[in-house]
């Protein structure tokens, strides 16, 4: 629950700033009623920004708005998985289909082994060291006769077969938060303005 209320808050955080982009007059439907056509885009091809819909969202902002959206888009970025992409497909799970799945993911710290008469202890030979463990995965191998000292940790990671594709639930989020305050929040960047007092000023939503 917890994940999925930092999901929606990301996807809202995006869906405010295209709303705040498009002039008043477009943001209603003939009839008076909110258009609820108007949300960011998140296009992994190329094409999809040409289709209908998309053309009338673009051509709805303002000329630099509009080069610096396309910009920020996944189908302009080699970085696989893409922060945006991530975040619009666990956004529409969570709200549409089933809860955001997250999973314990085992990690080794320590692992050492004691022979008789050994001063120092050694290494044990790892098998596996992190990821979401199957009934019966084998961890370690020693030899018998030795004492053992293992010392683990747990990360939580969304499932590798849903959206999150597996990544790592705090660092997963962080990503997408650092992407938007850091590509896609100077895009609401206003040009200098000169106020009365002729000093410069910028106005940002935040």
């Amino acid at each position: 629950m917890l994940a999925g209320d930092a999901i929606q808050n990301l996807r809202a955080t995006l869906d405010h700033l295209i709303w705040a982009a498009i002039p008043h007059t477009e943001r209603v439907t003939p009839t008076g009623q909110p258009n609820r056509t108007i949300q960011f885009p998140v296009w992994d091809r190329g094409d999809e920004s040409t289709k209908p819909q998309s053309r009338s969202l673009l051509e709805k902002l303002l000329p630099d708005v509009r080069e610096r959206l396309l910009a920020v888009q996944p189908f302009n970025s080699k970085e696989r998985p893409h922060p945006l992409s991530v975040l619009r497909d666990l956004s529409k799970a969570d709200k549409h289909r089933e809860l955001t799945l997250t999973f314990p993911m085992p990690r080794i710290v320590n692992a050492l082994s004691f022979g008789v008469g050994m001063s120092t202890p050694s290494p044990l030979k790892r098998l596996s060291d992190v990821g979401d463990l199957q009934d019966h995965t084998e961890l370690l191998r020693e030899a018998k006769g030795k004492l053992v000292d293992v010392a683990f940790e747990f990360d939580v990671a969304f499932a590798k077969d849903g959206p999150g594709q597996g990544l790592l639930l705090i660092d997963g989020l962080a990503r997408i938060a650092s992407f938007i305050r850091e590509n896609v929040l100077p895009i609401w960047v206003s040009p200098i303005e000169w106020a009365p007092s002729g000093l410069a000023r910028r106005t940002m939503i935040q």
